[in-house]
């Protein structure tokens, strides 16, 4: 698609004028605390049922709680999610990432009232209501994948890009943490009061995203997706060259097996500390999986400080390594592990430690990097969905395979599935920076006509097809 560099020219000197307050710290700060924020309420929401679902079965409801009903309730966000990402990736590249931005954040918000507001009936009972509103949460939380890393990496110096992202994701151990202290406060001052306190832990979700909602709606377009708004053309995913095809493959792939093992373990991660003798109780369950995600914060904090020097492929084919191992080794001494809680504990801990420090926050940073900004958005939701779909793979076989077999043989499969994970990074994942967002954030010292050009030329090798 061809424009006139007549009509070119206002665009690019529109946009000279943002792209240099967006190289200005403090809105990059912004940005990262915006998209921080939502990804704090996203974690909230996905951690929090598990508790809340031991809750509920200390009470008596007209639809009676079963094993099958509970694995919806949890599997109901995830698809949800899965829905939400291939969609409002597309819709941000298409409509813009503001607008979109706005949308996920408001049906996170409605999801998490409609599910602390379900009401008890015989006809269509409190958790298939509890299935239809946290699938629409899930909408939400999934749009707010591609949303939130394209934001932050659009809006972030080179320099800073790989620090800003880190730090968002690790939001995402800081909607963990604030799960079970949310959890403990409300069983500490509602005792015995259980529809209540799981109620208003399910709605406190909203919180984070009604103290967004202002600042997405007065936030500006990013500075890369308006440059390119009127000079280039978005293909198809059919339409990517060679090269990106097997690129998104990679990083689709790898966020998948990351997510059989990362979800299935963290959704049922009360069973494996009720199988310890560590919790028997909702409170026990949520000071135990307090201790586990502090234990398991350091490795956000690690991606954050070294990131940079690592680099991200080197990182996630270390980081699935070590997970390997030590689910191999957890599987092996299980039985010695029964008798030594403090150990067991620990080595589970530092298998979410060395996630969050390796393949959890690289498969999120890496296709973010990686694709040209008019395909951003939507390679980066077709992985996260993808990884989404790993996580329902991960949330179906967890609980069938501890019953048919117990716990080690699960360990056993996520050190398998996490060397799969090391083998697939090595073959195809690509860490190389677009030049797309470096070229952005780099200063614009040539003429306005030679800027131009090259915003029309920028993509071509996106839209070449097999030969």
């Amino acid at each position: 698609m061809q424009q006139s560099r007549g009509s070119l020219l206002p665009v690019v000197e529109r946009q000279q004028a943002r792209a240099d307050g967006a190289r200005r710290p403090s809105r990059s700060i912004g940005r990262v605390l915006l998209s921080g924020l939502g990804f704090l309420a996203d974690s909230y929401d996905i951690w929090v049922i598990n508790i809340c679902t031991d809750i509920m079965k200390l009470e008596s409801y007209e639809e009676n709680q079963t094993d099958e009903l509970v694995s919806w309730v949890k599997s109901s966000l995830l698809v949800g999610s899965i829905v939400g990402q291939l969609g409002f990736g597309w819709a941000a590249d298409h409509w813009g990432r503001k607008s979109m931005f706005v949308v996920t954040c408001l049906l996170v918000v409605l999801g998490s009232l409609c599910s602390a507001l379900v009401v008890d009936t015989p006809q269509f009972g409190i958790y298939s209501q509890l299935c239809v509103c946290r699938f629409v949460l899930g909408l939400g939380i999934g749009g707010e994948y591609p949303l939130s890393a394209t934001i932050t990496s659009e809006s972030s110096v080179t320099s800073r890009r790989g620090t800003d992202l880190a730090t968002v994701f690790a939001m995402q151990g800081v909607g963990r943490i604030l799960c079970n202290l949310v959890l403990l406060a409300l069983l500490a001052s509602l005792p015995n009061q259980n529809d209540l306190t799981w109620r208003l832990a399910l709605g406190f979700g909203a919180v984070p995203g009604v103290l967004a909602l202002y600042w997405r709606v007065t936030m500006e377009e990013t500075v890369p997706f308006a440059t390119c708004e009127k000079t280039t053309m978005r293909p198809s995913l059919w339409e990517l060259s060679p090269k990106f095809k097997k690129l998104l493959l990679g990083t689709a792939g790898a966020w998948f097996l990351l997510d059989v093992t990362f979800y299935g373990n963290s959704l049922f991660s009360g069973d494996v500390t009720q199988a310890i003798g560590a919790a028997s109780t909702p409170r026990q369950e949520a000071v135990s999986n307090l201790w586990i995600n502090l234990l398991s914060m350091p490795g956000y904090i690690l991606s954050i400080l070294f990131l940079d020097s690592i680099g991200r492929k080197r990182l996630q084919c270390w980081g699935f390594v070590l997970v390997a191992v030590l689910f191999a080794i957890m599987s092996s001494i299980h039985k010695h592990l029964l008798d030594n809680t403090t150990l067991y504990i620990a080595l589970y801990s530092l298998t979410f430690l060395f996630v969050d420090f390796g393949p959890n926050v690289t498969t999120f940073i890496i296709p973010v990097e990686a694709f040209p900004t008019p395909m951003r958005a939507t390679c980066h939701g077709v992985s996260a969905a993808v990884g989404k779909v790993g996580a329902v793979v991960g949330v179906g076989l967890f609980k069938p395979l501890q019953d048919a077999a117990g716990i080690p043989a699960v360990f056993f499969a996520c050190a398998m599935v996490s060397l799969v994970g090391w083998i697939w990074t090595v073959c195809l994942v690509d860490d190389t920076l677009h030049p797309s967002l470096q070229e952005v954030q780099t200063p614009r010292q040539r003429k306005l006509d030679s800027s131009a050009d090259e915003e029309l030329e920028e993509y071509k090798p996106v839209l070449e097809l097999d030969k």
